[in-house]
């Protein structure tokens, strides 16, 4: 494994679990049901990301003044947006989205061996 995908692989899920906390805090004092705006809404739309997602990312980048853990995992969103010509709340987003689909394949899997 090399340098870049040990770091991404470091920070991911940590990056994930701190998106989840900030919808979650919405959730809770923006909706009163899940129903009625689902998780998928929180994090942007099909097409693109929302103001909502890109407040929680702005949310991370004052946070990372205090966590060089994760101020370094934001440097490298950054440098991978500027490789890939996006905008670095696009490869937030790419990166949290994939990442969703990964887990969601482990699940999966897991349940598909177990039966």
């Amino acid at each position: 494994m090399n340098a870049v995908t040990e770091l991404f692989n470091s920070i991911s899920p940590r990056f994930v679990n701190i998106i989840y906390t900030n919808c979650q805090h919405c959730l809770n004092h923006q909706v009163k049901s899940l129903l009625r705006y689902p998780i998928s809404e929180m994090l942007g739309t099909k097409d693109g990301v929302d103001e909502q997602f890109m407040g929680i990312i702005d949310d991370l980048v004052v946070m990372a003044e205090n966590d060089s853990e994760l101020a370094e995992g934001l440097r490298w969103i950054d440098a991978q947006s500027q490789k890939n010509g996006v905008t670095f709340y696009e490869m937030a987003m790419m990166i949290l989205r994939k990442h969703m689909a990964e887990r969601r394949a482990k699940e999966w899997l897991k349940n598909k061996l177990s039966q």
